[in-house]
C-alpha cells in the first residue's frame, strides 16, 4: 500500500512540476 500511495505523489509533483513549467513558459511569452 505504501508503493501505491508513493506512485500516486510521484504522479501528483510531477503534473505540478509540467503546470508550473507551462506557466512560467506563458509568462515569458
Amino acid at each position: 500500500m505504501s508503493e501505491y500511495s508513493f506512485g500516486i505523489y510521484m504522479k501528483y509533483y510531477f503534473v505540478l512540476f509540467i503546470i508550473e513549467n507551462l506557466s512560467e513558459g506563458l509568462k515569458v511569452v
